[in-house]
């Protein structure tokens, strides 16, 4: 009888620790999967940002994809931008090239953050900014990391070749003169 009440509390006690272990492994893949799932709809809501807007000028979604007031980074400054801010700009850049198309060469999530590297193109066949149409077309690479919280753009860091942009559109890029 000894034996088995031994037996018994050992089977028992094993089942405990392996049904416990079972819980916790099933516990961490579904964080995992969670996870998962969030980065997958990040990296989406940037495509439909870069295809959706961008290429074909669905402005209306540009409140659905960032928040009020988000930070962006640029050029080594830190500044808030509000949504009527980025719709103002994108109008600005539609107007200047009627063409303006991304491709996406690679897009990444890790947590809160989805990086995109993607390429642009268009003619310059309307004014941009103070500038008249140059009617020269463009291409430009550009690299940008996003932070999402609540399936919103929060933050945004922005990497981008404008040298190389402002030539392809004719600028000539010129030391300034030293005061003598």
């Amino acid at each position: 009888m000894k034996n088995l009440l031994l037996d018994v509390s050992l089977v028992l006690l094993l089942c405990f620790v392996f049904g416990c272990q079972n819980k916790a492994e099933k516990a961490e893949l579904e964080k995992f999967r969670t996870q998962a799932k969030i980065e997958e709809q990040n990296m989406e809501l940037m495509k439909r940002w870069l295809i959706e807007v961008w290429n074909k000028g669905n402005l209306t979604l540009i409140d659905t994809i960032f928040a009020p007031n988000f930070i962006e980074h640029r050029r080594g400054r830190q500044f808030e931008v509000k949504t009527e801010d980025v719709k103002s700009d994108m109008m600005k850049w539609r107007r200047g090239y009627s063409d303006y198309e991304n491709e996406i060469g690679d897009i990444l999530a890790d947590g809160d953050k989805v990086a995109v590297r993607f390429t642009f193109c268009g003619t310059n066949d309307g004014p941009f900014g103070e500038n008249p149409p140059t009617g020269k077309k463009i291409e430009a690479t550009e690299i940008v990391i996003w932070r999402l919280e609540n399936g919103k753009v929060v933050e945004k860091w922005e990497e981008f070749d404008s040298v190389r942009f402002l030539q392809q559109l004719g600028f000539e890029l010129k030391p300034k003169e030293v005061k003598k």
